[in-house]
């Protein structure tokens, strides 16, 4: 998982092999601070979706980053 001022992304994987994504969890602690509805397979979130994982990869680098996500 990753945090933005905004947005928490969570990417679950496969245990032993960390290629495969299971699945994806975007929420907005904006609009949904509860993270009750989960954001990531809404299709106009596809771009939030792909940025946020481009940071989400880079790892803790990646979570230095400061983002116009808000």
């Amino acid at each position: 998982s990753m945090r933005t001022e905004r947005y928490r992304l969570t990417r679950w994987v496969q245990r032993d092999d960390h290629t495969k994504l299971i699945a994806v969890e975007l929420y907005d602690h904006q609009t949904d601070p509860q993270e009750n509805q989960n954001l990531a397979t809404d299709p106009k979130n596809a771009a939030l979706v792909a940025k946020l994982t481009e940071q989400w990869e880079q790892g803790w680098r990646g979570a230095k980053l400061k983002s116009n996500l808000k």
